[in-house]
């Protein structure tokens, strides 16, 4: 389960638990463990839309027998995520568990 901390203080730190939006938060993963070893999952979090609510875009594709692919983007709506299927980005953040570089800005 992911926990979700709210700053509800503009002057000092003042974190408090949201289970509203723990349970909100769409099930992507930053590191995944294969081989041994933890692995960047190709999820990056920034605002995609310009609303100034942090947003979720994983991509990522790997030469494997399944050819797993991933291109995905859900959308903060300030009390939950929606998924997006039409926000595609042109490039992977991830090949084969080897981060390409590409950055969002």
């Amino acid at each position: 389960m992911y926990k979700v901390y709210v700053n509800v203080s503009t002057s000092s730190p003042n974190w408090i638990y949201s289970s509203t939006l723990s349970s909100a938060i769409p099930h992507v993963y930053f590191t995944h463990y294969t081989g041994g070893s933890y692995n960047d999952g190709g999820w990056r979090t920034l605002d995609a839309d310009g609303d100034g609510l942090t947003d979720f875009i994983g991509t990522y594709y790997y030469d494997d027998p399944t050819g797993d692919i991933r291109i995905e983007t859900y959308i903060n709506t300030g009390s939950g995520f929606i998924h997006e299927p039409s926000w595609i980005i042109p490039e992977y953040f991830m090949h084969n568990m080897t981060d390409k570089g590409v950055r969002m800005a």
